[in-house]
């Protein structure tokens, strides 16, 4: 057998690359859980600020209209 032909049927090599491959995917899944909390949290925030500027603008016309 030739050795580039050996590498490619190498069964342990084989199971080495299918385990970084799985490792890579769970590393990612974790990393992309992580970010879902932190989006929760933006969005919560932007929705208080939303009410916020809301309340303001509203107080604000009805200052002027008194």
């Amino acid at each position: 057998m030739k050795p580039e032909t050996m590498m490619e049927t190498d069964p342990k090599r084989l199971v080495r690359e299918w385990n970084r491959e799985i490792e890579a995917e769970m590393s990612r899944d974790a990393a992309r859980q992580q970010n879902g909390r932190w989006k929760i949290v933006v969005w919560v925030a932007l929705e208080v600020l939303w009410f916020v500027a809301l309340f303001a603008v509203l107080g604000l016309f009805e200052r002027l209209q008194r």
